[in-house]
């Protein structure tokens, strides 16, 4: 079962639970954590290691790829080559287990290859700039952050 973080927060740009969304995410009104399932979640975080955003990353990109595709074949992931980034490679695997090719690149982008069919998914910049300056203590928060957003705050699907 995963433990999910819910001390002090000192995260540069909020500081309360109650309000720890950036300012671009819109409000919800209800909270959608099945979109991840509790035992998909789970696997994950025993294959990677820890709970974090950058796994959740993959972990829905990749969910939202079956649904889409209904089967992948190879997952392409351009990003810089070192943690946190690489972290959803771990989603991905978690989720798909396909063959992953890393490709250095600028922000987080996979593309997911079926039989005759692509589907290209980038993560909006200013989301990646808000997690990547974040503290380890602040992790799980984050984590939970981007299981419970909407899609298209975090994701750009071509």
């Amino acid at each position: 079962m995963v433990s999910h973080y819910m001390g002090p927060s000192t995260s540069p740009w909020r500081t309360d639970l109650a309000s720890s969304r950036p300012s671009y995410i819109r409000h919800r009104t209800q909270i959608h954590s099945e979109m991840i399932p509790q035992k998909i979640l789970d696997k994950a975080v025993k294959y990677h290691g820890h709970y974090g955003p950058f796994l959740v990353i993959g972990i829905r990109a990749s969910l939202y790829a079956l649904q889409k595709m209904g089967n992948v074949r190879v997952c392409h992931i351009f990003c810089p080559q070192k943690k946190p980034y690489l972290c959803v490679s771990d989603g991905v695997m978690s989720v798909i287990g396909c063959k992953i090719l890393h490709h250095k690149g600028e922000g987080i982008r996979l593309c997911f290859e079926g039989v005759g069919n692509t589907l290209c998914i980038s993560v909006h910049g200013e989301l990646i700039q808000t997690l990547s300056g974040s503290k380890w203590n602040e992790l799980e928060k984050l984590a939970e952050m981007v299981r419970n957003m909407e899609f298209s705050d975090i994701f750009e699907v071509s």
